[in-house]
């Protein structure tokens, strides 16, 4: 009898399962720069959330974010959280999971102690969650973002209640103008690198952002089956390295779990180490060029590429240089140093008897395009409407 109810629990239990569509996502975070912040400037990163159908994924904007290096120093600590609006007690809860814009999302401000370390306000930090908010479900005229503030402290109340209203960021069905709802006082400024800061008028007017560099990592997301597979992002990480290529060796298994499911707890987001794949990086900053050395073993053609591509713009924000890159293979007659050795520009090269691809390549931050080489498979940069960069195959 109890292996019928067994059987019975399973076929009852299959409908449930199959209504499921659990893949990753990207969610803007405020990063925290810790003691390198500049007032009236809050860099925007991202993180990878894991859900299914993307329920919950906007309370992940304000969730705790370790930095990839373990916690940060400062002068009379360390600070491990690299999510800003954590770190203030601001708490972003949608009052329904399932239907963001359409249902109301509160922010809560807990009665929290602004960090010794960070020169922002509560403010700017709001304004920073809220922007991030807003980036993540684009609410238009049919479907306004009904934001509301919940304070601990009444005295809050008195600041963030101004920020409690409907706000739209994109024209409607037929795309008509509108006028995006300001958020207080701040903008926000996209660099070059297709880096967004949330900028306040009025603590930081001349619109300076932090003498810290970032550095680019490949960041994949998306379903790795052949229909669902999506380009791996390019997202800004601040961790205060002098070395900011050596970021792109590093694992970065974080993410944001809100599914039930347990299959995806040993998900790695850098696309160079996804699978387990073997993966080294050595650079070495010379007169004009950043000498590169990769050594790459079995990732995909597209992987490669993408951190090719992360790889030239960290280069460029943090040496202003282009970058002369070898790459060579841990693995004997690689398909990889093949395909880089049928893209243009790409040059076979030999070193103690490891055959390499060697290519230079130059970021130029006012096109946001290569000014010279030529990513493998058919991979280019590209910008969206808000100057954001991404990637995608030439043609699409």
């Amino acid at each position: 009898m109890k292996h019928h109810l067994t059987f019975l629990f399973i076929l009852l239990l299959c409908p449930l399962l199959k209504a499921t569509s659990e893949s990753v996502t990207m969610i803007p975070q405020p990063a925290n720069l810790v003691a390198d912040s500049v007032p009236g400037c809050i860099p925007l990163t991202s993180a990878v959330c894991f859900a299914n159908y993307n329920y919950g994924i906007h309370k992940m904007i304000s969730a705790p974010h370790p930095f990839i290096r373990g916690a940060k120093d400062w002068k009379r600590g360390t600070e491990s959280n690299a999510n800003l609006a954590s770190v203030f007690g601001i708490r972003v809860k949608p009052t329904d999971d399932t239907s963001v814009p359409y249902a109301p999302v509160e922010i809560h401000l807990k009665d929290w102690e602004i960090p010794a370390y960070s020169p922002h306000t509560k403010e700017e930090v709001l304004a920073a969650t809220i922007h991030c908010l807003l980036l993540s479900c684009r609410p238009g005229p049919g479907n306004p973002l009904d934001l509301r503030i919940i304070a601990e402290n009444e005295k809050d109340l008195t600041w963030a209640k101004p920020f409690e209203k409907k706000y739209i960021t994109r024209p409607g069905e037929n795309n008509e103008s509108i006028t995006p709802t300001p958020v207080g006082n701040s903008f926000i400024k996209t660099d070059g690198f297709g880096i967004r800061y949330v900028i306040s008028k009025k603590t930081n007017p001349k619109h300076l952002t932090p003498n810290i560099n970032p550095a680019i990592l490949p960041v994949t997301y998306g379903d790795r089956g052949d229909t669902e597979y999506i380009l791996p992002a390019l997202v800004p990480t601040w961790e205060g390295s002098d070395h900011a290529l050596d970021y792109l060796s590093l694992p970065n298994g974080h993410f944001h779990n809100i599914s039930t499911s347990g299959l995806k707890f040993t998900l790695e987001s850098n696309a160079f180490l996804v699978g387990n794949q073997d993966f080294s990086l050595e650079s070495q900053p010379a007169d004009d060029v950043v000498e590169v050395n990769m050594m790459v073993f079995n990732q995909s053609l597209d992987d490669l590429s993408s951190g090719i591509a992360a790889a030239v713009m960290t280069t460029r924000i943090n040496h202003d240089k282009p970058m002369k890159i070898s790459v060579g293979s841990f693995a004997t007659d690689s398909e990889l140093i093949e395909a880089l050795l049928e893209t243009p520009g790409w040059v076979k090269s030999e070193t103690g008897g490891l055959v390499e691809a060697t290519a230079t390549l130059d970021y130029d931050p006012k096109t946001k395009s290569l000014a010279k080489g030529t990513l493998p498979g058919g991979i280019i940069i590209s910008t969206d409407p808000t100057g954001q960069i991404f990637l995608k195959k030439r043609g699409e």
